[in-house]
């Protein structure tokens, strides 16, 4: 499996003959969130924590004992407060810095988006086909804190397309599973202020967008098929495995 340490296998779920469906949701926000002992001492509010989980699940048959559908979908919503304060050289702010229009307290937010879909496809009693696509996109609205202004954050945008099909054949005594993948994977953290000129104020504030943006992007198509004969007798009871895989991949930076 071309893999240094364990390997995990997950099996989703499919859809059946009957149709099911489930949602969720977990909230928890500032009002459920303690202050720490020094937020205690100085008397602060509490820190404006929001954090929102929810998603549900639908599946069926398109035609019963034949071909069936399943999907999810999951939201994963978080805010966090950061502080910004100054250094100990803010009496010492050049003339036209007003440093203190930076320091407070700031929400940083993500934001995930999960997507699962699959269609099974029951072709006879030995074969079996599977189709998927997953989907993730994810936003995390970071970079600032400390002795950096907000106007420093940058959005860390990543994206995740994967999508697959799968053909299993049965034999008497051995079964066949043939794959195709492929997937497209970008990371593109950008600053939200690409205007804004950075400008560090060594031991007082760090003010302006941030300095630069990057854009990566990962391609993958991918090929394997798997030979599985099991019930072979020979000094014992043996199962004997063999496949093969082959995957391009493509990169921009």
């Amino acid at each position: 499996q071309k893999a240094s340490s364990a390997i995990i296998n997950a099996t989703t779920r499919s859809g059946t003959n009957e149709w099911e469906a489930d949602v969720f949701a977990n909230r928890i926000d500032k009002a459920h969130v303690a202050r720490d002992a020094i937020a205690v001492r100085n008397d602060a509010v509490n820190p404006n924590y929001t954090r929102l989980q929810a998603g549900g699940s639908v599946g069926g048959p398109i035609r019963t004992d034949k071909l069936f559908v399943y999907g999810t979908y999951e939201l994963n919503a978080r805010d966090e407060p950061q502080t910004v304060f100054l250094g100990g050289n803010a009496a010492l702010a050049p003339a036209g810095l007003n440093p203190e229009q930076y320091a407070g307290r700031f929400v940083s937010e993500f934001r995930e988006h999960l997507g699962f879909g699959k269609l099974s496809w029951i072709a006879s009693g030995r074969s079996t086909v599977d189709a998927t696509l997953n989907v993730r996109k994810e936003n995390d609205f970071r970079g600032f804190g400390g002795q950096t202004s907000y106007e420093a954050a940058e959005d860390v945008a990543v994206s995740v397309y994967t999508g697959g099909a799968s053909w299993k054949y049965a034999g008497d005594r051995w079964l066949n599973d043939a794959q195709v993948s492929a997937q497209r994977f970008t990371w593109n953290p950008r600053p939200l202020n690409p205007g804004l000129i950075a400008l560090d104020y060594q031991g007082i504030i760090r003010v302006g967008g941030k300095e630069s943006s990057q854009d990566w992007v990962q391609d993958r198509i991918g090929f394997r098929d798997d030979i599985t004969m099991a019930g072979i007798r020979w000094a014992g009871d043996h199962a004997f495995k063999m496949g093969g895989s082959v995957d391009l991949l493509g990169y921009e930076a």
